[in-house]
Order: structure tokens, then C-alpha cells, then sequence
């Protein structure tokens, strides 16, 4: 019985909550409307497309805080942001308008969009990728895909995106800007001509197409570098030595070339990085190539014949591997065998780290431990400061301290290359071997097309 009437009791208490809201709303007739009134999205969006920024935030943003947050306000919340340049605002409201309608694939693309503008390219190609799960073909979040293949370095896989896209979709533009911009990346200098020139045929007011052909104006694949200066040996003799060296980049991806080196005399030339040369050497030839796997890791291969004195012959074949973690900081670690007529001789293996502080200024450290069977082992310290300027124009100084059997010597150099114009530019280094009073200086010029 003390049952029925508990039960009787909260029955009556939930009936009396009910009329008594009902008698609200009809005694107070303009309440009720006043609730619904909080959140005006249409006056929201009339603000918004009107471009009365304060205005279309404030009524938008009234939605997300009164009842159930409404995707659409979120969404245009975070256009509001990331046209006032508030990036982690607007990646803030989109990503909650994708939370709301995770099937909405414009919410996704403008998400994703914000995720480049704030570098993170990864994340922006997840968010593209996904969107094609939900409409695939979708050509903006294709689209989205081939661009941050590119900007991360991947530029086979972008190139092989457009040129599906250009299948596709054969008159769309930003299918054609894209894959142009791709092509001049990798170096593929008169396909991406012949695509910014179409562009502008059938429309010259594309501003991207103007900007990429003139960024064309700028781009060299291949460098002739001609140098000429002295050697100053232990003993005080001055020995002329020239140096002629080509290289070619084709692609992206690989870079290659050639350098011959000459001399009057045999002579053991200081080092700028500061590790001692055992042999005196006349002339070398060096064939090299770059491999570029994408924007953050490469590797290095070169070999080089030497001629010795004795007419022996030196080969020595060098490798390196490269690999950037982040914007700011690049490692690097190599290695250089040495033969003599056939028979191993030393090797010299290193390892370096590079700090760039900015595009202007950038810092380096190399270690150096080398190892010889006719002479004692080795190890070297150098570091360098970078200053870069202009139109790739740069000046280096370093100084160095090196070791062998105990005893040390130390050198210094400095470097300087300056570009008059867009193919020309002077160049300059000298070092100097404070201990043993080696110095060498040479001259030089370069021309890039």
C-alpha cells in the first residue's frame, strides 16, 4: 500500500511541474518565442554573406550556445576565423561542424583547407582522403590530394594524380594550374610552359598562371662553375690550381654532374672542413649524383680518380645520407673509402647537423674520424655559420680544429658566392691552415640556365 501511494505521489508532483510550465506559456505568451529567437541562424547567414563580420559571429555564434549547437553555424564561424586570419579559431569551429555532420563532405574540404594554411599537410591529406570515402571522385578533395603530395615532396605521386585528374576532368583549371605548378617542380621546365601559356591563351587574367610563368623566369637546371686560384704548400711554394665543374638537374628528384681539378705541382691542399690530406695530390676528376627521395631525405654518391705522386692512382667513392625531421633542422651522415692501385687505403666517415635559423641564417657542426693504414687515425671538428641574401647569394665562415698522433692544428675559412643577375655570379673561398701556413684562394664564376 506504501508502495502505491509513493508512486501516486511523484505521478501527481510530475503533473504538477507540467501544468505549471503549461500555465507559463499561457500567461506568458511572448516567453516561449523569446527562447526560439536566441537562435536566428538566418540572420546569422544574412549577416555573414552581407560580410558584417561582428554582426554574423555574434548571431552565429549564439547558436552554438543556446539549445543544440547547429553544424552550419560552427561552419561559417570558422570562415568568419580563417578570413580574419584566426587559423586555429577556424580549425577549431570546422572541425566541430564535421563532428556534427561527419557525412558533409564541403565541411570536410573547407577543414581541410585550413589544415594546409596552417602546415599541416598530413593532416589536411587525411581529411581529403576520407572525404573520397564518403563521395568518391569528389575532384576538390582529389584535387587536395595531388597538392599535398606536391608540398610534402612526393612529386611522383602528385604528378601521377593530375595526370589522372587531366583524364578526367580535361578542361578544368585548377586541374591544369595544379599539374603545371607540379610539372615546374620537377623541373620539367617546357611542359609547364606550354601549360601556362594555354592557360593564359583562354584567359589572360589568370593570375596563377601569370605568377607561374614568371617563377619559370627563374628557374635553372643546369650550372657551370670555372675557378682558378693558388695553393700555398708547407714550404712556402705557390702552385696554381684550376677547378671546372658541370651539373645538371633534370628532375626533382636526381641531380648529377661532373668536376675536374688541376694543378702544376703535387701538393696536399688544406681542407675547409679541416681534415688533414696525407697525400699529395696533381689533378682529380670526380663524376657525382644526388638522388632525392622526397622533400625531408636524399643521398649523395660521387666517385673520384686521383693522381698521386709515384704515379699512383687514388679512387675514392663517397657517400652520403640526408634527412630533415623538421623545417629547422637537417642531419646528414657519410662515408669515404679510399683505394690505392687496387688496395684499400683509409677511410674517412663523418657526421654533421645543420640549424636553419631562418632563410637568412643557418648553422653547421661536422665530426670527422678517419682512418688510414700508411698513416695515423684522425678526427676533426668543424663548424660554420651561413648567411644567405639576395638571389641565392650566400656568405660562409667556419673554422675547424683537427688531430692526428697527437698533434693539432687549426684553420679557418671563408666563403662567398654573389649573384649579379639571374645566370651570372662571382665566387670566392679562402682557407687558411694556421698551424702549417697552407693556404689556398681561388676565384671563380658561375653560370646557371
Amino acid at each position: 500500500m506504501a508502495s502505491r501511494q509513493h508512486i501516486l505521489k511523484r505521478s501527481l508532483r510530475q503533473l504538477g511541474r507540467r501544468a505549471c510550465a503549461l500555465l507559463v506559456i499561457l500567461v506568458l505568451p511572448g516567453f516561449a518565442p523569446a527562447l526560439a529567437a536566441a537562435c536566428d541562424i538566418e540572420a546569422g547567414l544574412a549577416a555573414f554573406h552581407a560580410q558584417e563580420q561582428a554582426a554574423a559571429e555574434t548571431l552565429l555564434r549564439e547558436c552554438t550556445t543556446v539549445g543544440e549547437p547547429l553544424a552550419e553555424a560552427h561552419f561559417y564561424l570558422g570562415i568568419l576565423a580563417r578570413n580574419a586570419g584566426k587559423l586555429e579559431s577556424a580549425e577549431t569551429d570546422l572541425a566541430a561542424a564535421v563532428r556534427l555532420q561527419p557525412d558533409n563532405v564541403s565541411y570536410r574540404l573547407e577543414w581541410a583547407v585550413t589544415k594546409e594554411w596552417l602546415g599541416r599537410l598530413v593532416e589536411a591529406q587525411g581529411i581529403y582522403t576520407d572525404a573520397l570515402t564518403i563521395q568518391p571522385g569528389n575532384l576538390p578533395a582529389r584535387l587536395g590530394i595531388a597538392r599535398m603530395e606536391h608540398w610534402r615532396g612526393h612529386l611522383r605521386r602528385s604528378l601521377a594524380i593530375y595526370r589522372e585528374l587531366r583524364i578526367d576532368f580535361p578542361a578544368d583549371r585548377g586541374v591544369q594550374t595544379g599539374l603545371a605548378y607540379a610539372l615546374m617542380a620537377d623541373n620539367k621546365v617546357d611542359d609547364a610552359r606550354a601549360l601556362f601559356t594555354d592557360l593564359l591563351t583562354t584567359d589572360p587574367k589568370d593570375a596563377s598562371a601569370a605568377k607561374g610563368l614568371e617563377m619559370l623566369e627563374d628557374l635553372r637546371t643546369h650550372q657551370v662553375q670555372a675557378h682558378g686560384g693558388k695553393v700555398r704548400d708547407a714550404l712556402g711554394q705557390d702552385i696554381s690550381q684550376f677547378r671546372f665543374a658541370y651539373s645538371a638537374t633534370p628532375s626533382y628528384a636526381f641531380k648529377w654532374g661532373f668536376e675536374l681539378v688541376g694543378r702544376n705541382g703535387f701538393v696536399q691542399p688544406p681542407d675547409s672542413s679541416g681534415v688533414p690530406v696525407n697525400r699529395a695530390v696533381k689533378s682529380s676528376q670526380a663524376v657525382f649524383g644526388e638522388y632525392r627521395f622526397n622533400a625531408k631525405t636524399s643521398t649523395f654518391a660521387s666517385l673520384r680518380r686521383e693522381e698521386l705522386a709515384g704515379d699512383e692512382k687514388q679512387h675514392k667513392l663517397h657517400l652520403e645520407l640526408m634527412h630533415k625531421p623538421s623545417d629547422k633542422h637537417r642531419i646528414f651522415a657519410g662515408v669515404i673509402p679510399a683505394l690505392i692501385d687496387g688496395r684499400y687505403a683509409s677511410a674517412l666517415t663523418y657526421a654533421g647537423y645543420v640549424y636553419e635559423h631562418s632563410k637568412e641564417w643557418s648553422a653547421m657542426a661536422q665530426f670527422y674520424y678517419g682512418l688510414d693504414r700508411e698513416f695515423p687515425e684522425s678526427q676533426a671538428l668543424s663548424v660554420s655559420v651561413t648567411r644567405n641574401y639576395g638571389l641565392r647569394s650566400w656568405l660562409r665562415l667556419g673554422t675547424s680544429y683537427s688531430q692526428t698522433s697527437g698533434n693539432g692544428q687549426s684553420s679557418a675559412y671563408l666563403s662567398v658566392r654573389h649573384h649579379i643577375n639571374r645566370e651570372w655570379a662571382v665566387s670566392g673561398q679562402v682557407i687558411n691552415n694556421f698551424s702549417t701556413n697552407e693556404r689556398e684562394i681561388n676565384l671563380g664564376v658561375i653560370y646557371e640556365f
